[in-house]
This record gives C-alpha cells, structure tokens and sequence, in this order.
C-alpha cells in the first residue's frame, strides 16, 4: 500500500521545516539528521525514504524554491512593463524573504544565487523581448539581478520591507549608481564626473 501523497507532502514538510530551524543557526555540517528527525517528529527511517543525506535535503529545498520562482514568474508574462516585472519581484520576495535570504547566503558555492538570478534575468529578457545575447547584455542582466537579490539582502539583514526600498532599486536601475551619490558629494573635485 502506498502512502497518500497529502501525507508525503506533508512529512517531507515537516523535516524540511526542521531542517531549516537548524539551517538559519547552524553550519550545515553540524547539522545531525537525528536533530532534524527529533524536531520534525519523524523516525529515522522515514527521512531516508526521501532523502539520501542533509545535502540532498538542502538540494530538494533549493530545487523547490527555484521551481516555485519559476512557475511564479511564468505565470506573470506577458508582463506589460519591466516596472510591473519588478513589482512582481517584489512582491514575490517579500512573501518568501527569509528562505530566499537563507538559501541566497548560505547555499553551495553561490550556486542557488547564480540559478536565482537566471530566472531573473530570463523575466527580464522576456518582458523587454530581448532575443539576442552577447557580452555586454550578460553583464547588464547579470548586474541587474544581482542588484535585486541584494536588495532582498540588504532588507532582510535590516529587518526592513523590500517595497520600502522599492524606490530605490528602480532609480539605481534608471539612473545607476553614480546619479544615486552626487547629492552626497562634499569635495568640490569632480571626481564623480570622470566616471
């Protein structure tokens, strides 16, 4: 007899829930499966019918995430601006902040962030119809990401809403950095000029 799948659901997100009250504190080597077992409430055993060790947990996890992200994203296109793409972001980001912040600063050698930052990009290149690819567009979108998801960081780590800082990340995106510090210039050299 099979198990209902509701109850699969239901206990792979109880161990993965554990795992990640751990995974925020803890370095991911001393992090037992016995711990997690003991906090999800499950036996041993039952950990093992879904997952091999901690770090294909931690991969089911991320996986997870990058899926929902995905299926998130293609359920908004077409968008009919880059502008509402972002809000869109925003507003994702806001309703998944604390994992994303976890698995974004804690991940694998960068590698959820980089997969992250792909779909990003993708929305991006879809909602502007950018076909095409070359050097200079995959460090512009790359930059653009990488924007957002430390945007997502930085309010996180501050405890402060993305939306707050919603302003903010698109005058950066417009007008890009060095408009964004003349008003806090004081010498009177020109040096933000020469850039």
């Amino acid at each position: 007899m099979h198990k209902q799948p509701d109850k699969v659901a239901q206990t792979k997100k109880k161990i993965e829930n554990a795992f990640i009250s751990f995974y925020g504190n803890t370095d991911i080597e001393k992090i037992s499966i016995k711990a997690i077992t003991s906090e999800a409430q499950v036996h041993r055993s039952t950990f093992y019918l879904y997952y091999q060790d901690i770090y294909d947990l931690l991969s089911s996890i991320e996986q997870a995430q990058l899926l929902s992200f995905r299926v998130y994203v293609e359920k908004q296109l077409p968008l009919e601006s880059v502008e509402v793409g972002l809000r869109k972001l925003v507003a994702y980001f806001s309703s998944n902040g604390e994992l994303l912040y976890l698995l974004m600063s804690k991940g694998r050698n960068g590698e959820f962030r980089e997969q992250l930052g792909n779909v990003i990009q993708d929305m991006v290149q879809e909602v502007m119809g950018i076909k095409q690819s070359d050097g200079d567009l995959e460090l512009t979108m790359s930059y653009i990401a990488n924007t957002f998801m430390f945007f997502e960081s930085y309010c996180f780590e501050r405890q402060a809403s993305v939306e707050a800082y919603y302003p903010k990340i698109t005058e950066l995106l417009h007008h890009g950095v060095v408009s964004a510090l003349q008003p806090y210039v004081t010498s009177s050299n020109d040096l933000l000029s020469k850039l």
